[in-house]
């Protein structure tokens, strides 16, 4: 691994030791969290979900939704995740863990499901700290 990388994962680490408080989300802040986790995760070879909604749901925190085009067959995947989260890391762990299911479906034509596939990116998320579980 670079310098340059390990330099991004100290201060990725950094960031949620900083940022210990109640953590409120936006579309920018979703936006921007992703491309830094796509880099420092995915190696940059996660597209931008096709969509993105901050808003309350009931019974989780998060979710990477997949929509099929009926007439055309397309499928589009959206992120749904909640307006607040008692930190920060609970957040970036929410991201990162709808961020794998998108992985999965998206770039592997997986099924997304908490598999195999799906705890193979437990590693990786460990070491920038973030939890990767089947509920965040």
């Amino acid at each position: 691994m670079g310098t340059t990388k390990r330099k991004k994962q100290l201060k990725f680490k950094k960031t949620i030791e900083n940022l210990s408080g109640r953590y409120v989300v936006t579309k920018v802040k979703v936006t921007k969290w992703f491309n830094k986790l796509n880099e420092l995760l995915f190696d940059n070879v996660l597209e931008d979900f096709d969509g993105i909604k901050v808003r309350c749901i009931t019974g989780q925190v998060g979710a990477c939704v997949e929509y099929e085009n009926e007439k055309t067959g397309i499928k589009t995947y959206k992120l749904e995740i909640n307006p607040t989260f008692r930190n920060f890391k609970s957040f970036a762990s929410t991201l990162a863990h709808e961020m794998v299911h998108l992985y999965q479906m998206k770039v592997k034509n997986d099924s997304g499901n908490h598999n195999k596939m799906f705890y193979s990116f437990k590693p990786k998320m460990e070491t920038l700290k973030l939890q990767l579980s089947r509920t965040v």
